[in-house]
């Protein structure tokens, strides 16, 4: 009975016998395995392997064999230079080959014969044979193809049939995404389909609803670094028959087409008020090179829904992005240099729509300052008068409009408000020409500050701002005179130290008494101090040579401090005061001098000069 083949090797037939070399028994046996591979239902065949081996059984000696043939199932191989035959069972060799099985149209399988044979020197010849039969094949339905299609059509599937199993099977078929391999949830749940076909093939057109339409849309791939215009998905097939259940995939990218959003009628203003106030009788598409800045309203919508993720403008070789987060989507300020702009809306699935928007344009050039011509400085170093000498240019015409009588030239102080020339300046063939003295500017010639002249028309102004620097004073002189009009100093290359020269022309730069006498200082830093009449007691007498005198000694603190130790002279006052000598003492100190005198009497006057610097 043939043998009904598994997923393992299974043996399908056997022989066994015995020969007797060199007065030993020996035993010898020739084995055939088979198992089942795999199943083609569309092809109906079951593919199986099988094997056959040779085994020889030496008990007690080993066994030399010089040349064996094998034969299976009509693959034959031929061996030779066997050394022996160990003692115990020994594989000798095994051939393996494949066949397959042809199946009915029932599902059953044909039964296969197979047959293995053995000639070797020393163990004669052997042949066997058995038969097997593949399992049955339940022959499910397969997809074998699905139509392209996209989100606006209904795919037809083409799957194969078994006629003998319409009347006992089910079949349906649901689509899921691609990502979800474990097909956990579908996208489209599973629909049945007929098993009705010809020549064991079937077509199945798959009607999408609008709302089934619309999940599949919103399955694409969306994220904030990538976004799909198509979706992949596998058909898959579901069959059941007596409660065996059996699934065929297939898969297929649906695009989404006619998704790109819709731009509606753009508005756009004027922001320039200039501009506005100039072309109020143009139309309302006028605008001016180089001076408009306009703001454009977007009506924008996506489609099936898809969102919009980006509105921007391009123009003039710059970007403009919408600060709306909602349609009617705005962009400002968008400065005009040339008759058109592109509007471009970008959805969250990558689809595009650009709309251009073309405008009548006048020519016009803004107003500018020549800087190589420009020249501000003072009337001379002690004024505040500003002499400003500059070059300009303008349009004299923007589309029908005049602009000379437009143009203007205005000055400011520091951090006052623009004053307008009435005068001091001409216009003639788009230039302006400046050639004035600002009066009173109010930068006086002892500080610093910035002054700004402009010049402007009918749309745009310029301007250039300098630093007035503080002014240096003037030396008048003549024959008979010597003259300084404001104050004079100088100082080191840092302008640190000042030292007024007047002061120090004059010599003295303060002088003054107190209680300690009097000083003066002069300005190349020199101070004399000087007391009269300063009383000294007598402290002690000593011997002088063979005479006995009596002395007396005390401090002189100076009316103002040295900043170096000084020279100090000191004189007796006079031989009625009682003393005839007086001398300095110790080292000659900045705030104070030790001073001795030697007289008769027991209270001393003298007179003291200290030199120094005080600087």
């Amino acid at each position: 009975m043939a043998k009904v083949l598994t997923n393992k090797y299974q043996k399908i037939a056997s022989k066994d016998w015995t020969f007797v070399y060199s007065g030993t028994t020996m035993y010898v046996g020739l084995r055939v395995y088979a198992k089942y591979n795999s199943q083609d239902k569309i092809a109906k065949r079951t593919y199986v392997s099988y094997k056959s081996t040779f085994v020889v059984t030496a008990p007690t000696l080993s066994v030399g064999v010089s040349s064996a043939t094998a034969r299976l199932d009509g693959t034959t191989k031929t061996y030779s230079s066997y050394t022996s035959f160990s003692r115990g069972e020994t594989t000798l060799q095994e051939i393996t080959t494949n066949r397959y099985i042809e199946h009915n149209d029932d599902g059953t399988s044909e039964v296969k014969t197979l047959s293995a044979s053995w000639s070797a020197s020393i163990t004669g010849n052997a042949s066997i044979s058995g038969e097997i039969l593949a399992p049955k094949m339940d022959l499910y339905p397969s997809i074998t193809n699905v139509s392209d299609f996209n989100d606006e059509q209904n795919p037809i599937v083409t799957y194969t049939t078994n006629e003998t199993y319409v009347e006992t099977m089910t079949s349906s078929i649901a689509i899921y995404k691609a990502s979800d391999t474990s097909f956990t949830t579908p996208l489209i749940d599973y629909k049945e389909v007929s098993l009705q076909g010809e020549g064991n093939v079937a077509t199945y057109q798959y009607e999408l609803t609008n709302a089934e339409k619309e999940i599949l849309r919103n399955a694409t791939i969306v994220s904030s670094t990538e976004a799909y215009n198509y979706l992949d998905v596998v058909f898959r097939l579901k069959s059941v028959h007596e409660g065996q259940i059996d699934y065929s995939n297939y898969p297929k990218r649906m695009n989404i087409v006619n998704a790109n959003p819709t731009i509606g009628q753009i508005g756009k203003e004027e922001q320039n008020s200039k501009v506005a106030t100039m072309i109020g009788s143009y139309s309302a598409n006028t605008t001016v090179d180089n001076a408009s800045r306009v703001v454009l309203e977007i009506p924008a919508t996506a489609k099936k829904g898809a969102s919009i993720v980006s509105v921007v403008a391009t123009h003039g070789g710059a970007t403009y992005s919408s600060t709306s987060t909602t349609s009617p989507y705005s962009i400002e300020n968008i400065s005009v240099v040339e008759p058109t702009i592109n509007v471009i809306i970008t959805d969250n699935r990558g689809n595009t729509t650009t709309s251009t928007i073309t405008m009548t344009m006048l020519d016009y050039n803004p107003v500018s300052i020549d800087t190589n011509s420009l020249s501000i400085q003072r009337a001379d170093p002690t004024s505040d008068d500003i002499v400003v000498n500059l070059t300009g240019y303008y349009q004299n015409t923007i589309g029908n409009y005049a602009n000379d009588s437009e143009a203007l030239v205005q000055w400011k102080a520091k951090d006052g408000s623009f004053n307008t020339l009435s005068s001091g300046y001409t216009i003639s063939n788009n230039q302006i020409t400046l050639n004035t003295t600002i009066a009173n500017s109010g930068i006086s010639y002892d500080e610093a500050g910035t002054f700004t002249i402009r010049i402007a028309d009918r749309l745009t102004e310029a301007g250039q701002i300098v630093t007035i620097a503080v002014g240096v004073p003037v030396y008048d002189y003549g024959s008979e005179d010597f003259q300084i009009n404001g104050d004079l100093y100088i100082a080191d290359r840092g302008r640190n130290n000042p030292v007024n020269v007047l002061e120090a022309i004059n010599g003295i730069v303060e002088s003054g008494s107190n209680s300690n006498g009097y000083y003066t200082k002069f300005a190349n830093g020199l101070m004399i101090c000087y007391i009269n009449e300063m009383s000294i007691s007598r402290t002690g007498s000593s011997t002088l040579g063979s005479a006995s005198v009596n002395y007396g000694t005390g401090t002189w603190t100076f009316p103002q401090t040295f900043v170096t130790p000084i020279t100090c002279l000191v004189t007796a006052r006079d031989s009625g005061s009682g003393v005839f000598g007086a001398e300095t003492d110790g080292n000659m100190g900045t705030s104070t001098q030790a001073i001795t005198c030697y007289g008769a009497n027991v209270t001393y006057k003298v007179n003291a000069l200290a030199i120094g610097m005080w600087k």
